[in-house]
């Protein structure tokens, strides 16, 4: 009875946390975003300590080029696209106009959608709104949405600065639940999980934004309609896994063989086409040294995201996919146990080398006028008591 009551609490327990994460998933999802966002930057920081910036500086720098970039990058982008955002509205009254005209002199089909569709003047209405009422309540609720996420994010932003800085205390804190013997491998897992997750994020961002300058400057030069506009629509659904393509390159051509004729369509999809191939063979293969996701894991992921989060579950399902495939192949991994052949002479002589870098480092500690050089001290003072406990046995 004892065994089976167990069971049920464990099983009771687990179907709680998973009820209060759904009913705190906001909470959640801005936590897992703080830590994706820390991930994508320990790469840098730590490049920058390798020439001996000091982390809080770093770490300050390489958040200040991330949220400036960003800014700068929306600074940029919405002065064409409000352009041709309004261009494409008219383009579209003008469209349909035309096809209209086209259906009231024909037959059949032709004459068939004329009688159930709208006309050009209830179509341009129906595109432009009504009123400014509609207008007023179109620009509070988008400014209302955009004030919200915008918070969530600077709070994430917030979040994995935190972490980033503080991370070796984070990560005390969180392994001190778990068993003394199980911590060396917990800590390994995070780390190559950490890693692996930054790494495809960086390299996706990368290649996102590499793709959608090229794109915007051919699209330019070819006299494609709305170059920016569909250099940012491309660069965003590169994100979705396995279907990004294919959704990039068809409203390309509908839209750009209507305004630009269907030579032209083919011209711009065909250079789309040869951009995102570089991409995907060339430019990720030396930002991503991993192994990807596997396509019936991102399935799996994507059908269940997509339920969840609609659109933005299909975006991060290969971010969650990768994490998910980086922890099972370390959890699952079996530890190759590697045998030490101790003597004597080589422990005198591991003994000695470890003596002589402790030496050097209380040298360096010696140096120091700061604070922390005092816990220093008083950790080399203790390694140096279990070297000589080491030397006696």
């Amino acid at each position: 009875m004892k065994k089976i009551a167990t069971i049920v609490a464990v099983i009771l327990g687990v179907i709680t946390l998973f009820i209060v994460t759904w009913e705190l998933r906001r909470i959640v999802v801005l936590f897992v975003l703080s830590l994706t966002l820390a991930a994508v930057a320990r790469a840098p920081i730590e490049t920058l300590m390798q020439r001996r910036v000091p982390r809080a500086l770093a770490t300050g720098i390489v958040y200040a080029i991330g949220v400036l970039g960003l800014i700068g990058l929306f600074y940029l982008i919405s002065l064409p696209l409000s352009h041709e955002v309004q261009q494409m509205g008219q383009d579209i009254n003008t469209v349909y106009g035309r096809l209209e005209r086209r259906w009231l002199t024909g037959q059949g089909f032709g004459a068939f959608l004329t009688a159930r569709l709208p006309s050009a003047d209830q179509f341009a209405t129906f595109i432009g709104g009504n009123e400014g009422d509609s207008l007023a309540t179109t620009a509070i609720q988008f400014t209302g949405s955009l004030v919200e996420n915008v918070s969530e994010l600077l709070i994430s932003i917030i979040l994995s600065l935190y972490w980033a800085t503080d991370e070796i205390r984070f990560e005390r804190l969180w392994l001190s639940l778990l068993p003394g013997e199980q911590r060396a491998r917990a800590r390994k897992v995070w780390h190559a999980l950490e890693s692996g997750v930054g790494s495809y994020i960086r390299s996706e961002l990368i290649q996102s934004l590499l793709a959608g300058t090229a794109l915007a400057i051919g699209f330019k030069l070819l006299g494609v309609h709305y170059p920016f506009l569909w250099a940012l629509f491309i660069a965003l659904v590169w994100f979705m896994p396995l279907v990004g393509g294919l959704v990039a390159v068809i409203p390309v051509w509908l839209v750009t063989s209507l305004n630009n004729g269907p030579v032209l369509a083919s011209v711009a999809v065909l250079y789309t086409i040869a951009v995102l191939i570089v991409m995907e063979f060339f430019v990720e293969k030396r930002l991503y040294t991993r192994d990807r996701y596997a396509k019936v894991l991102v399935l799996v992921v994507m059908v269940a995201l997509v339920d969840a989060f609609g659109l933005l579950g299909l975006l991060v399902a290969p971010i969650a996919a990768t994490a998910i495939q980086i922890g099972l192949n370390e959890l699952l991994a079996t530890p190759t146990p590697t045998r030490i052949e101790l003597t004597p002479a080589t422990a005198a002589a591991d003994i000695s080398i470890l003596r002589t870098r402790l030496d050097e480092v209380q040298a360096l500690i010696q140096g120091l006028e700061n604070p922390s050089s005092l816990r220093m001290n008083n950790m080399a003072e203790r390694l140096d008591g279990l070297l000589e406990k080491t030397e006696k046995i």
